[in-house]
């Protein structure tokens, strides 16, 4: 299984994004599960609708955190989660401009891979955190001390989400743009493919399936964050 983040940034042009989208596509040699960020607006879905392989499942929701699946999974559920909303405000950050008031999800997909149907399913969360947050812990600035709440709020919400699933004994993937690279771990049983030093981040928890890291790599995109791709080797557990 291939699983890929990559954050596109919302100032691409359409022509900009959909070479990314199809950057990504033609840079690895099977058809990854793709989590993406900074899709505001209804066009950037259709840019990436208008790339992707055909049979390819477009989950979003009318919420800007979407996650292509290529027609090898079935989409059991998803779901979202509100981690931050609107807040009316926001804080000026160095070199940043006007951060922290975008409204912040995470995507929730439970997939069943179709080519070895006696494989349990498995859960993928993608995800884009609070921007403004690449503070050291003892960074004092008013705005790390202002978005902190933002940032631990969430993460405290996905916690709970992966301790739910990983609890009932079903492995768990996540991703995304986390916007801080000191992140806490979710557990002692993460495995980190992709993240050290990094904002963009790849992990999982393995429960109800086997996973063996084979490699990590970059894709090169127009977008300021190359996307990031981890190849996991799936198997059933005994």
């Amino acid at each position: 299984m291939y699983l890929v983040t990559s954050n596109e940034k919302s100032d691409l042009t359409s022509w900009q994004r959909r070479q990314d989208v199809q950057a990504i596509y033609d840079g690895l040699p099977a058809q990854p599960i793709v989590l993406w960020q900074e899709f505001r607006k209804q066009e950037f879905h259709d840019d990436i609708k208008a790339k992707v392989p055909a049979g390819t499942y477009h989950a979003f929701g009318d919420l800007p955190i979407p996650v292509s699946v290529p027609a090898r999974y079935s989409v059991l559920e998803e779901r979202w989660t509100l981690a931050k909303p609107w807040t009316g405000a926001t804080v000026d950050g160095p070199g940043l401009g006007p951060v922290g008031d975008w409204p912040r999800y995470f995507a929730v997909l439970k997939l069943q891979d179709t080519d070895n149907p006696l494989m349990p399913p498995f859960y993928v969360i993608n995800t884009h955190y609070t921007n403004g947050c690449e503070w050291d812990s003892t960074d004092p600035s008013a705005t790390a001390l202002a978005l902190r709440p933002y940032w631990t709020g969430h993460w405290d919400l996905m916690k709970a989400e992966i301790d739910a699933i990983k609890n009932a004994d079903s492995t768990v993937f996540w991703g995304g743009d986390f916007n801080r690279k000191n992140s806490p771990a979710f557990g002692s049983a993460e495995k980190l493919a992709v993240g050290d030093g990094k904002i963009d981040k790849l992990a999982v928890i393995d429960r109800s399936v086997d996973t063996v890291l084979k490699t990590t790599g970059t894709i090169v995109t127009l977008s300021d964050h190359d996307a990031r791709w981890a190849k996991w080797d799936l198997s059933r557990r005994p």
